[in-house]
């Protein structure tokens, strides 16, 4: 009975020393490998071969390594010129940002290639003006615009009506087109056609069609700020009037100023003389300041000017007609 207490003392130590190391060195290798499953690893292969891969199990003889593409690979240490080591969740979320940052540059590229070059806007305001009588006047608008790199083009309508002690006392509208081309994408040189018609009730021609063409100068042109200098030739028709046609020069300047997301401002000078007359002109002063309500918003505030002067009007025709708008305006 001794000795068969004794032999079992004896054998547990021995089963405890036994199975201990094994057990031990499984559990590590399990650790080792449990954190080894976290970590991306680049190896390089003498001969300039790059095995990219979840790190498996590694020790002093060879590495295993589980490539997405070739599968489960085991490398001999003769095998491997190098080992980087990668952080998996790292280098998971810089591919996440790498691609979401490809896609937000695909998606503006996508919208500034399908973005119209045409807007388009209207305005309704009370107005201020000076042409037969001193009035407060009904003022409506509609303005069309295409831009692009070679071409500017604008067309914009107004009407004026007053009514005062029972009786109209302004009834008159304005078209002015303006089409600019530059020679190339970055040059300052450019050609233009313009045309402005003008039908008014109280003047004694009643309409107005003076049509120009010539070549222009931009001294500046950046995204901000157009600023162009225009001479050319043209003239001037009046109907239900003694003056008829008139050949006149033109020379002419204008500002287009986006003075930040909120603001912006064009203005325009334009004199005609005739030809053979210098003293004979027409003057045209035109400004529109813009004032978005809101960053990104369709609605405005603006404040335009314009002002007419005929140096040569005559019978009951005002030479000067001045006209001051505030109004509401609304972008497409």
């Amino acid at each position: 009975m001794q000795t068969v207490v004794l032999s079992r003392l004896f054998l547990v130590p021995f089963l405890l020393l036994t199975l201990g190391a094994p057990v031990g060195a499984f559990a590590q290798d399990q650790s080792s490998d449990g954190d080894a499953t976290t970590n991306q690893v680049l190896v390089e292969v003498k001969g300039g071969d790059r095995i990219h891969g979840k790190l498996v199990s590694e020790n002093e003889d060879s590495v295993v390594v589980v490539s997405p593409i070739l599968g489960t690979m085991r490398l001999s240490r003769e095998q491997i010129e190098g080992i980087t080591y990668q952080d998996a969740e790292a280098e998971a979320a810089a591919k996440a940002e790498a691609a979401k940052a490809a896609k937000a540059a695909e998606a503006a590229a996508a919208a500034a290639k399908e973005a119209s070059p045409w807007t388009a806007g209207i305005n309704l305001g009370f107005s201020y003006s000076r042409a037969s009588t001193v009035t407060s006047s009904l003022n409506i608008g509609a303005q069309v615009q295409k831009k692009t790199d070679l071409q500017t083009l604008t067309l914009n309508a107004k009407y004026f009506y007053s009514y005062d002690d029972g009786s109209v006392t302004d009834n008159d509208i304005i078209v002015n087109f303006d089409d600019t081309w530059y020679l190339t994408k970055d040059s300052r040189w450019n050609y233009f056609v313009k045309a402005s018609y003008q039908w008014d009730e109280f003047q004694q021609w009643e309409q107005r069609f003076s049509p120009y063409a010539g070549f222009g100068y931009a001294i500046e042109r950046s995204d901000d700020l157009t600023w162009n200098l225009q001479l050319g030739g043209g003239g001037t028709w009046e109907y239900s009037g003694d003056r008829g046609f008139d050949p006149q020069f033109l020379f002419a300047t204008n500002v287009d100023w986006t003075i930040d997301k909120q603001q912006s401002l064009t203005a325009g000078v334009k004199i005609a003389p005739k030809i053979t007359e210098f003293s004979n002109y027409l003057l045209t002063l035109s400004a529109n300041y813009k004032l978005r309500i809101g960053n990104d918003s369709p609605v405005s505030l603006n404040l335009s000017l314009l002002d007419i002067y005929d140096s040569s009007a005559t019978g009951d025709s005002s030479p000067n007609d001045l006209k001051l708008v505030l109004s509401l305006g609304y972008d497409f």
